[in-house]
């Protein structure tokens, strides 16, 4: 069980932030550059995401150890 929640955690990490990526390039092909506003609160959120994945890195180096 362990081993499957450790692959899991990568892979949604993964999966959210391609998914954020996606949606911004769509947005780029459909109407051009995303609004100021919209991008300022990804960038915020991106952040947190990395401060977040980096966390969740060392947990997983630790049960890997």
């Amino acid at each position: 069980m362990a081993d499957l929640f450790y692959r899991l955690s990568g892979e949604e990490m993964n999966l959210l932030h391609n998914e954020a990526v996606t949606i911004i390039e769509k947005y780029r092909r459909e109407h051009g550059e995303p609004p100021v506003a919209m991008m300022a609160v990804y960038d915020y959120l991106h952040e947190k995401q990395i401060d977040a994945a980096a966390e969740v890195k060392t947990k997983q180096a630790m049960f890997k150890s």
